[in-house]
């Protein structure tokens, strides 16, 4: 016997991780048939579900079962078959035993994995087998499509079970885990279809943990890490399995990094194809979770040398590509101390948004002795590594000066407004501590940013005035510029080189109401003086020098100012801020400048009534973060659905950044807003109150500017107790000083089916015949619409409905699709 074929009487033994059959298949046996083919990919259980089904047919069928486990030519496997045959019939192949109750036996010739005999013409001589004796039956398994499906139906009248895809459904999982004696909801039954991309074997592993519960628990994921190990091992020279380990790396992997990882230059798509073919990607083109960690320990485990040299590579290439959180997670991955510390050294303030791989890179550069670097000094003592947090270190002037230049860079990534705080009086106390007047100076500055950036006016006014240097400037005069937003006050601190005229008596120009929507706006993000250069950012989007742009920003978009020729218009600004949207790289955390972007574009977006792509905006790009959750809610103030700003802007604890004072302030004004358009007078009046105690306490007045004053008028008048706490402040002047929005312009419903129609390209006396009316009617119709939405043709009646989602907006071609075999997730976040 081959140590690569195996044979013989008995039914294979199998592992308990396999003894459970793929449902589906056994339905398909129902008959005992000349001739039974079970063709399904690699790890549906194929081998299993046949000796299952063999095991119950009783005692009067025996068996000869052929294992093929390498490519076979004809010679060789013919000369296994008519071993088989010798077992079974005798050497005359007439021999016909009787059962002990005088039935004569049944005998089976089984051939596992036809699919890797080379020759197709073993597929007759197995027919021609199975049509020579009415007692004798073959039963085939394959992962390929070969001829003896169409000739077992045909010539043998045999049974074909084809299951051309690996998936298992839910309902699958379910009936799987009742023969297990589980009880499983649908719910958890789909999740574990899901995370192991439907493999029959890889579910069975989860259940045989005894574990029904969802996410998995340790020992399920270890249970799929085994099995994968054993499917690598025991195919070595399996170029699918090969490939996958190596793809499983990565977790986006493009045409690019599939050449570095596979060596393939054909392109990703045949590659992937096959992948997907075979099982081994999802849906959606990619391993999940669970599966590519049991492919990538897989790999650890069976070539470690290719494990480290793959992960090294990955880690030099995302650098190349400015992925500084991905690099260092590869870097980590492949033990390299010494890129490890280079990263890290080199992009120490942009790998505050990564935090998880940081750490984990810290640990791999601390396996040598640090050199008392100070930036990893500040890195190790705030992010505390893996390997345990080190022994804070005697404060000096460079530490609290580089302690300073992490708050700076840290403010609304992944820390908490609290935390950053914290941070923020513990450095100006080391630099009080130090005796340094130019640090402590500093160190006040940077605390007035901090304050002013999470909307903590107050605070950050006391620590302005412990502020002067020149070296601090830059600092303070964003600090100013986020106050005099915030308070609705003209800019204290104008640069020397503005040629803006601000007048303080002027009240802020009632015509545009884009100027309300802040100061971290187009100064910050246009092309002007201080602007970044993002061309050779080593670490993605660059917090820090974002900050930076914004302290030399000349002109604060959000301050009240004099009308000028230089003011850009509302377009202008929306057009800006789209366009720094788009350069802004997707990543898993933005910092506060970004949200505040977001927020700004958003209520540019409101105030020119663009409401589909402000929809679009505040839906793409970290949908969950609080103010912009609050933003959407002002969305839906504005579209006339107030019970969603409700629910938008309902607490949700845990799993979010912690909201900033200003997003309390804006999100309780909202949620008044809301109620009292619901007649829940009592209820909207506490949100206002709630909200007025907060904005005195912090100064805040920019927040009411942007909900409606009618709205806040008529809660008043319900409750005058609110009257002495409203007017304080500008506060009494915003009824005056801001123009509302327009109201979005109310169609009939008639008026919205003629617009819908003609915008799916339907003439218009097709558009009549669908809506069973004239001609007449319709363009009257329109008529009608043109004149409510304030246009002149077709076309800007359609591109303006579909703005103010009157009609459903323009489908984007795959918006709603996943493109399974390009390897990238091109939403990823």
């Amino acid at each position: 016997m081959s140590t690569a074929i195996a044979g013989g009487r008995a039914l294979p033994r199998i592992s308990r991780l396999f003894t459970t059959p793929a449902p589906g298949a056994l339905p398909v046996f129902g008959r005992t048939a000349p001739m039974v083919v079970f063709r399904a990919p690699r790890g549906w259980g194929k081998t299993t579900t046949a000796a299952a089904w063999l095991r119950s047919l009783g005692d009067e069928h025996t068996f000869d079962w052929l294992t093929l486990t390498r490519e076979t030519a004809e010679p060789e496997f013919t000369a296994l078959l008519s071993a088989s045959t010798k077992r079974l019939c005798g050497a005359t192949g007439t021999h016909r035993p009787l059962t002990p109750d005088g039935r004569t036996e049944h005998r089976w010739l089984v051939v596992d994995n036809l699919h890797l005999v080379t020759s197709p013409s073993v597929d007759d001589a197995l027919v021609d087998l199975a049509t020579s004796d009415e007692y004798l039956h073959v039963l085939v398994t394959s992962e390929s499509e070969r001829p003896i499906e169409t000739l077992a139906e045909v010539e043998a009248d045999g049974l074909v079970c084809r299951a051309p895809e690996l998936r298992l459904t839910g309902a699958e999982v379910q009936t799987m885990a009742r023969a297990l004696g589980i009880t499983m909801g649908p719910e958890t039954a789909w999740h574990f279809a899901n995370e192991v991309l439907g493999w029959p074997a890889l579910v069975r592993c989860l259940l045989l943990a005894h574990d029904d519960s969802w996410p998995l628990s340790a020992d399920a994921r270890e249970r799929v890490c085994e099995y994968v190990e054993i499917l690598a091992r025991g195919s070595a020279a399996d170029s699918t399995i090969h490939d996958a380990m190596r793809i499983a790396l990565a977790s986006r992997p493009d045409g690019e990094i599939m050449r570095l990882l596979i060596g393939h230059d054909a392109g990703p798509t045949n590659e992937l194809r096959r992948l997907r073919s075979d099982g081994f990607l999802g849906p959606d083109g990619h391993l999940t979770r669970t599966v590519r960690d049991a492919l990538s320990d897989a790999l650890a485990e069976t070539d470690p040398h290719a494990f480290r040299q793959l992960h090294s590579a990955l880690a030099h290439w995302y650098e190349r590509h400015g992925s500084i959180g991905r690099s260092l997670e590869h870097a980590a991955r492949a033990g390299d101390e010494a890129h490890c510390r280079a990263l890290l050294r080199g992009s120490w303030l942009e790998v505050t948004a990564h935090d998880g791989p940081a750490r984990r890179a810290l640990a791999v550069a601390d396996r040598s002795d640090p050199d008392g670097d100070t930036r990893l000094e500040l890195l190790r003592a705030r992010l505390q590594p893996e390997g345990g947090p080190r022994p804070a270190s005697r404060p000096s002037v460079e530490s609290t000066r580089i302690e300073l230049e992490w708050i700076v860079a840290r403010l609304g990534a992944m820390d908490s407004p609290s935390s950053v705080a914290g941070m923020t009086r513990q450095a100006t106390a080391h630099a009080d501590l130090l005796g340094d007047a130019a640090l402590s100076d500093r160190a006040a500055a940077t605390a007035a940013l901090t304050y002013a950036a999470y909307g903590a006016t107050a605070d950050a006014r006391r620590w302005l005035a412990g502020s002067s240097a020149p070296e601090a400037d830059a600092l303070r005069r964003a600090a100013s510029l986020l106050i005099a937003r915030d308070t609705l006050a003209v800019d204290p601190h104008p640069p020397a080189d503005s040629t803006d005229s601000t007048d303080p008596t002027d009240p802020a120009d009632p015509t545009d109401p884009a100027d309300s929507t802040g100061v971290m706006s187009v100064a910050a993000l246009s092309d002007g003086p201080g602007g970044s250069d993002r061309s050779d950012m080593s670490g993605g989007y660059d917090m820090s020098a974002d900050w930076l742009a914004l302290l030399d920003a000349p002109v604060s978009a959000g301050l009240p100012r004099a009308q000028s020729t230089g003011a850009p218009s509302r377009g202008a600004r929306v057009v800006a801020l789209q366009r720094h949207l788009a350069s802004i790289p997707r990543r898993e955390s933005f910092s506060l400048v970004t949200v505040e972007t977001l927020a700004t574009l958003a209520a540019a977006l409101i105030a020119d009534q663009q409401f589909a792509r402000c929809h679009e905006v505040l839906t793409e790009v970290m949908p969950t973060h609080p103010a912009l959750r609050t933003a959407r809610a002002r969305l839906s103030l504005c579209l006339g659905d107030a019970r969603d700003a409700l629910v938008l802007t309902e607490h949700r604890p845990g799993g979010e950044p912690e909201p900033t004072p200003r997003d309390n302030v804006t999100r309780a004004l909202v949620r008044a807003c809301a109620l009292v358009r619901l007649d829940r007078s009592g209820e909207a009046a506490a949100e206002l109150e709630h909200a007025l105690l907060i904005a005195r306490a912090h100064e805040l007045l920019h927040p009411f500017r942007l909900v409606p004053t009618a709205d806040l008028a008529r809660i008043v008048r319900s409750a005058p107790r609110l009257r002495e706490l409203m007017w304080w402040g500008e506060l009494d002047r915003l009824d005056t000083a801001l123009t509302p929005t327009p109201p979005v312009p109310e169609l009939s419903q008639s008026e919205q089916r003629a617009l819908t129609l003609l915008a799916e390209g339907m003439p218009l006396a097709a558009a009549a015949s669908r809506m069973f009316i004239s001609t007449n009617t319709v363009k009257s119709q329109l008529r009608s619409a043109y004149r409510k939405l304030g246009v002149h043709n077709r076309a800007e009646a359609v591109a303006r409905a579909r703005e103010l989602l009157l009609i459903p907006p323009r489908p984007r071609p795959g918006a709603d699709s996943v493109e399974l075999l390009d390897g990238i997730d091109r939403r990823a976040g």
